[in-house]
C-alpha cells in the first residue's frame, strides 16, 4: 500500500511555461519541462528576445517535438515543469522517505487534518502561499485540492521535486539563502512542514524565510516533537533534532518571530514510536531503517495507526510526536501573542 509511488500520472503533455505573475521588473528564470530527466539550462527573460532568431526557434521546436516524443514513450513519468533558480545544493535528507510518503499513508492524512485545524483559516485568506521544502508535493496537493490555490515550492531535493503530485503550484529548485529580489517580501503564508529539523543553522535559515514574507505575514511550522524519542531513524532521515514547545519557541524568539499558537499532534502514536526506537537499531542500510520507521507495511495496519492517530483533541499541550507551530513576525501591524 505505502510502496504505491505517490507521483501521480496526469493525461497529454504541457508545452507551455506557465510562471506566477512576479514583478514587472524582475529578472525571470525560465527552464523547459521536466520530461522524466534533468535540465539545468536556465535563459534570462530580459535577454531572450534578442536570441530568437531562426534557427533558434528552430532548435526549441526541434526540442519540443522530442520532449513530446519522450513523453509519450514514457507515460508513467508525469510532466512537470521546474524552475531552476539555484545552482545544485547538497540537503539533509534521504531520498527513500519519498518514496514512501503518499497522500493515503496515514501519518501524511493525521498531519495534513492537524494542519487545517491550526491553519486553514490563514490559508483561505492568503494572496501568496509558498512551502519551503515542498518535497514531492504532499501539503502542496492537499491546500489545492482543499483550498482550491495553488502554493509554490521550494527545493533542493531534485529526487523529490520530480515526483512531486501537486496539480497547478509552481516548482522551484531554489536555495532561499540566495534571496532573490522577486522573492522579497512576497508571501503572507509561508509553510515550513517537518523541515526545520533538517537544518543545522536554524537562525539563518529563519533568517533567509523572513526575507521572504510581507511584514504581516504567518509561519506554520511542523516538527518532531520531544527530543527523547530521537532515534537511528532521525539521523537516517537527516534530523539534526527534535523539538519542544520551549525550544521552538526560543528559537523563534531568537530570529525576529513570535509564536502565535501551537498544538503537540500525534500523542496516541507516542508508544510506536517508542517501540520504532528500538527496532530500528536492528537495521544497518539506511533504506532499512527508514522502510522499517516510515512504512505501516499493509493497508490494514496503515487503516488502523490512522484510527489510532486520530484519538485525540486538537489543539492540546500535553505532548505528541509532532509539534505544529503558527510563528508570525515580531513587530507586525497584526502582533498579538497568545
Amino acid at each position: 500500500m505505502c510502496r504505491v509511488c505517490a507521483n501521480i500520472c496526469q493525461s497529454g503533455l504541457s508545452l507551455l511555461l506557465i510562471l506566477p505573475p512576479l514583478e514587472a521588473n524582475a529578472e525571470t528564470k525560465l527552464t523547459r519541462p521536466i520530461l522524466g530527466g534533468r535540465d539545468h539550462a536556465s535563459v534570462s527573460a530580459s535577454g531572450f528576445a534578442a536570441e530568437d532568431d531562426e534557427a533558434g526557434r528552430t532548435e526549441r521546436h526541434s526540442a519540443t517535438l522530442i520532449a513530446l516524443a519522450n513523453s509519450k514513450a514514457s507515460m508513467a513519468t508525469e510532466s512537470r515543469q521546474i524552475i531552476y533558480a539555484s545552482a545544485p545544493t547538497p540537503v539533509s535528507m534521504t531520498d527513500y522517505w519519498f518514496d514512501i510518503a503518499n497522500l493515503d499513508h496515514f501519518w501524511v492524512r493525521r498531519r495534513f487534518d492537524v494542519f487545517k485545524r491550526m491553519a486553514g483559516a490563514l490559508i483561505q485568506g492568503a494572496a501568496q502561499v509558498v512551502e519551503i521544502g515542498c518535497g514531492n508535493g504532499l501539503v502542496q496537493r492537499g491546500v489545492e485540492d482543499c483550498y482550491g490555490i495553488p502554493v509554490a515550492g521550494f527545493d533542493l531535493t531534485e529526487h523529490a521535486l520530480e515526483r512531486n503530485i501537486s496539480r497547478s503550484s509552481p516548482l522551484y529548485y531554489y536555495d532561499i539563502h540566495q534571496r532573490a529580489p522577486e522573492f522579497r517580501a512576497r508571501f503572507d503564508i509561508v509553510l515550513l512542514m517537518d523541515v526545520l529539523e533538517h537544518i543545522a543553522d536554524q537562525a539563518a535559515f529563519l533568517q533567509s524565510i523572513k526575507y521572504h514574507m510581507t511584514v504581516d505575514g504567518a509561519l506554520v511550522v511542523n516538527v518532531p516533537a520531544h527530543q527523547f524519542l530521537y532515534s537511528h531513524y532521525d539521523h537516517s532521515v537527516g534530523h539534526y533534532r527534535r523539538y519542544s514547545v520551549r525550544s521552538l519557541k526560543e528559537v523563534a524568539e531568537q530570529n525576529g518571530f513570535f509564536m502565535h499558537s501551537f498544538s503537540y499532534w500525534g500523542a496516541p502514536l507516542l508508544p510506536l514510536l517508542l517501540l520504532r526506537k528500538a527496532v530500528v537499531r536492528l537495521h544497518r542500510s539506511e533504506r532499512s531503517v527508514v522502510s522499517s520507521g516510515f512504512d505501516p507495511g499493509s493497508r490494514l495496519m496503515n487503516l488502523l495507526c490512522g484510527i489510532l492517530a486520530n484519538c485525540e483533541m486538537i489543539p492540546q499541550s500535553l505532548g505528541g510526536t509532532s509539534l505544529i507551530a503558527v510563528l508570525k513576525v515580531a513587530g507586525g501591524a497584526n502582533e498579538c501573542r497568545s
